[in-house]
C-alpha cells in the first residue's frame, strides 16, 4: 500500500509534491458555489483519480524518457514495465464519476486530461519545451471552473472573475519550481509577480469587494519577496508570506460568508 501511495503521489517525498495539493482549487470552486452533495462528491473522485493517474503518469515518462529515480522507476523493478503503466493509468476509471455532474464538467475534466498528458507524455511532453510551465497555471483556474458547474446551472461572475488571479498565483508557484530545478533566470519575475496580481484585483475590486481578498494576500507577497535570500525552498513551505497560499481558504471563507 505504501508503494500505491507514493506512486500515485499521495504522499509526496524526496523533493516531489503530493498529487492531492491541486484539490484545493475545486475545493474553492465548491465554496463558491450551491451545496449539491452528491455532484460534489463525484467531481472530487474525479479530480483525484485524474491527478493520481497524472503524477504517476509524469514520473514513469521522467524515468523513461529521462532515467529520473523516482517512484515510477522503483514500482517498474518491482513488478515491470507494463503493470506499472498499468497501475498508473488505473484511477482514471474514476474519471467517469464526472458524468453524474454536469456535461460541461465533464469536458472540462477531459480538457484537464488532455492538457496533463500533453505536459509530461510524448510526442508533446511540453514540460521540455519553452512555454509549457504555463499548463499548471491554467489547470488550477479550470479545476475551480470544472467544480464550481458541477454544482451550478452556470458560471457566476464572481468565479469567471476569480479565474485570472488563480493562474497568477499559480504561475507563481510553477516559477518556485523552476527556481527549484536551478534556472535562476526567474528570480526576477518571481519578484514582480504579485504586482499584477495586485493591481487586477483592486480594479476587480471596484466591483465586487470580495477581490480584496486578492489585493490583501498580493501585498504580502509583495513585501515578503523583498527579504527573502532563497525563494526556492517556498515551494516547499506554501503557507509562509512569500507565497501565501492562505488566499485561497480566505476567498474560500469570504465567499461562504458573503455569496454575490
Amino acid at each position: 500500500m505504501r508503494e500505491l501511495l507514493l506512486l500515485y503521489r499521495v504522499r509526496g517525498g524526496r523533493n516531489k509534491l503530493s498529487c492531492l495539493r491541486f484539490t484545493v482549487y475545486p475545493l474553492l470552486g465548491f465554496c463558491l458555489s450551491p451545496l449539491r452533495p452528491l455532484p460534489l462528491l463525484a467531481d472530487l473522485l474525479a479530480v483525484v483519480g485524474g491527478s493520481m493517474s497524472a503524477y504517476a503518469l509524469n514520473d514513469y515518462f521522467d524515468f523513461r524518457l529521462r532515467g529520473e529515480r523516482n517512484f515510477s522507476s522503483e514500482m517498474v523493478e518491482r513488478v515491470g514495465e507494463g503493470r506499472t503503466l498499468l497501475l498508473a493509468l488505473l484511477p482514471l476509471l474514476l474519471l467517469p464519476l464526472g458524468l453524474l455532474t454536469s456535461p460541461p464538467t465533464l469536458l472540462l475534466l477531459l480538457l484537464l486530461l488532455l492538457l496533463t498528458l500533453s505536459y509530461s507524455a510524448p510526442p508533446l511532453r511540453l514540460k521540455e519545451r519553452g512555454w509549457g510551465f504555463l499548463i499548471p497555471p491554467l489547470c488550477a483556474p479550470l479545476l475551480v471552473l470544472q467544480a464550481h458547474l458541477a454544482l451550478s446551472s452556470s458560471p457566476s461572475s464572481r468565479v469567471l472573475l476569480l479565474l485570472p488571479l488563480l493562474f497568477l498565483l499559480q504561475l507563481q508557484m510553477e516559477i518556485l519550481h523552476l527556481l527549484d530545478e536551478g534556472e535562476g533566470k526567474w528570480l526576477a519575475p518571481l519578484r514582480l509577480l504579485p504586482l499584477p496580481h495586485l493591481l487586477l484585483s483592486l480594479l476587480l475590486s471596484l466591483s465586487d469587494p470580495f477581490f480584496l481578498v486578492g489585493s490583501l494576500s498580493a501585498c504580502v507577497r509583495l513585501l515578503a519577496l523583498r527579504g527573502e535570500p532563497n525563494p526556492s525552498r517556498l515551494r516547499r513551505e506554501p503557507w509562509k508570506p512569500g507565497v501565501f497560499v492562505e488566499e485561497l481558504a480566505l476567498y474560500g471563507a469570504v465567499g461562504l460568508l458573503f455569496p454575490p
